[in-house]
């Protein structure tokens, strides 16, 4: 039976990332003596935590390096991020080397200047802006002007006094700690809220003049330029916010790097790695042997299939594959061409299909059904079921009324005899269907299955308390979401408002994966259920304002245009959706969205 599959990042390295990371301390190892800053771009899910995870083991035996991890997430809501930021590397430093008596000293004034900041921070954190050297055009200079944040007859009192001061203290200590390298990691920062996004950046920005520092920075850039335009709500027209936004990352990342998604060879080789590690355990020989393999597939993926029988015979004495992967293996044929279509080659999404699949069958074994079950029918049910849910409803509703627990839809296509099917136009439907074309190709051929058991545990979300996963209530709430039913998102109202942020972060990819998988002609299920969400767990807004800002124009409704009113609570979220609309006002691809934003924003002037 398949083990849970773990979100967190990974010292152990499927995907080859190792090459990236390795690339990333060389580069700081190369300029050891200037400041510089990396950024790690990609989507939710893409890997950013791990690649970060092996950066910092890349310098465990280099003493002369001293590595904080700082996720900004962790801190969010407690204190400014940028004295968290200080503070860590100080205590960082403190843990890690021997306290001399000079050591203390330099310490000592560091922190005299740390608590400048914060009092700094008590009056208003313009001042701290003005020292990234990309204020907002027009803000600042008015601000600065203020009473009560300069005082232009004291030079001490100054901010570029300060800034001046608060690097040269903190390059003693870094000397006085005897390090010739601080490397800081910045992880989960694209799930901040945009106050502390920017604050976070503000902080880099104080080291970036400051030898000897380095700074690996793990974000979704399009978030955190999103972050960068409602954290300058008022910039002039001209400016371009968007440009502006763009521009502001640019300056504090010095070299920047995206994940690129994962190709069918890479997902089938990444696909085949995790099912045989849940099925043996990462520390047993036998993974270690196809974790080579893997690896110099992944080097060059353009020149191979990914991870196939054929290639793991030969790692293994006589060619002949170990018992306990044959059906790892097996299975990873028959889903990862369609998996590596629905996911778009995310990393986290694949893990997620996979540990859904072993909640069913660990749900099936626990009511006594295990042996009806088949692994492999069961992925192919569930891809249908993930990919294509209208396709799903329609075959999975025959089932209940077929004595054996057969569809004559899936008769039909298989067999591609229409005459079995007792709908002529809606196998006429699914026959020009791309998605289901493909799905019908997959092994095992389910014409002649009962498929009841399988439809039965996708309905029951009961886990089992044994089981140790705590997945039941999001289940429910996402059933609840996706039924659009007011009434019954009401119900929840309580409970969703007192989901954790990484739980409602959670149930809301699921909302917006449900969505996109959908036609978008017409309005699809989880719309509702998602602005109901983020109504209640406000944080999310920025995500939800990327998402709809991000939907593929073409053949997109017009259910897109309105009712976003209660999920739109802000003046920048406001604000980002009538640029969203006046991008789809000016836009020829889809005619009727056009018109439909031009008569929104004409109604809302």
């Amino acid at each position: 039976m398949l083990m849970y599959l773990s979100d967190h990042e990974t010292a152990v390295d499927l995907l080859y990332y190792d090459s990236i990371a390795q690339a990333v301390a060389d580069l700081i190892t190369r300029n050891r003596d200037y400041p510089i800053s990396i950024g790690i771009h990609g989507d939710w899910g893409a890997g950013k935590s791990s690649i970060l995870e092996m950066t910092e083991a890349a310098f465990t035996k280099d003493k002369n390096t001293a590595c904080v991890r700082f996720n900004g997430w962790a801190f969010q809501g407690f204190e400014d991020a940028k004295i968290v930021i200080i503070e860590s590397v100080v205590d960082e430093i403190l843990r890690n080397r021997t306290k001399t008596k000079k050591l203390k000293e330099s310490v000592s004034n560091l922190l005299k200047r740390v608590a400048w900041l914060k009092v700094l921070k008590t009056t208003g954190n313009v001042a701290l802006t003005a020292t990234t050297g990309v204020p907002a055009p027009g803000l600042v200079g008015d601000a600065l002007s203020k009473e009560g944040y300069i005082k232009p007859d004291s030079k001490k009192a100054t901010i570029s006094h300060h800034m001046h001061q608060f690097r040269e203290e903190f390059e003693r200590v870094l000397e006085d700690a005897d390090i010739d390298r601080l490397v800081v990691l910045i992880d989960d920062l694209d799930r901040c809220l945009p106050n502390t996004i920017i604050d976070t950046l503000e902080a880099i920005r104080l080291f970036l003049f400051i030898p000897k520092t380095a700074f690996v920075i793990a974000a979704d850039e399009v978030m955190v330029e999103y972050a960068v335009r409602r954290h300058f709500p008022d910039l002039p027209s001209a400016a371009n916010p968007s440009i502006y936004a763009r521009n502001y990352l640019e300056k504090l990342v010095q070299v920047p790097f995206r994940i690129p998604t994962l190709g069918p060879s890479e997902t089938r080789t990444y696909v085949t790695l995790l099912l045989i590690q849940s099925e043996v355990g990462e520390k047993n020989p036998v993974f270690q042997e196809v974790l080579d393999v893997a690896q110099e597939h992944l080097k060059k993926p353009w020149t191979n299939r990914g991870l196939e029988r054929t290639s793991l015979t030969k790692a293994f004495e006589g060619g002949v594959l170990p018992t306990e992967i044959e059906e790892p293996i097996r299975l990873a044929e028959q889903i990862t061409g369609v998996l590596a279509q629905g996911t778009g080659g995310n990393p986290r999404q694949l893990k997620r299909f996979l540990n859904s699949m072993s909640l069913r069958l660990s749900i099936a074994e626990a009511r006594g059904i295990g042996a009806e079950i088949d692994r492999s029918t069961l992925a192919k049910v569930m891809l249908a079921e993930r990919f294509s849910p209208d396709f799903y409803r329609t075959f999975s509703s025959e089932t209940s009324s077929h004595p054996k627990g057969q569809s004559k839809l899936i008769q039909a296509l298989e067999t591609g005899n229409e005459d079995k099917a007792d709908d002529a136009e809606l196998y006429h439907k699914w026959t020009e269907d791309e998605w289901v074309i493909e799905w019908k190709k997959i092994q095992p051929s389910l014409d002649k299955v009962d498929l009841r058991p399988y439809t039965f545990i996708a309905r029951d979300k009961q886990t089992p308390q044994s089981l140790g996963i705590r997945t039941t209530d999001i289940a429910d709430m996402f059933d609840t979401l996706c039924g659009n039913s007011k009434y019954k998102m009401k119900a929840i109202e309580t409970k969703i408002s007192d989901l954790s942020p990484q739980d409602a972060i959670e149930l809301f990819e699921s909302l917006k994966e449900e969505i996109l998988s959908s036609k978008l002609s017409k309005k699809p299920s989880g719309v509702e259920g998602i602005a109901f969400l983020v109504e209640l767990q406000s944080s999310l807004e920025n995500r939800f304002v990327t998402f709809i800002d991000n939907l593929p124009t073409k053949g997109i409704g017009l259910w897109v245009v309105a009712g976003w009113d209660r999920a739109l609570t802000t003046p920048e979220g406001k604000k980002s959706f009538k640029e969203t609309l006046e991008k789809w006002s000016q836009q020829e691809e889809n005619k009727v969205l056009q018109k439909a934003a031009q008569l929104a924003l004409g109604l809302n002037e």
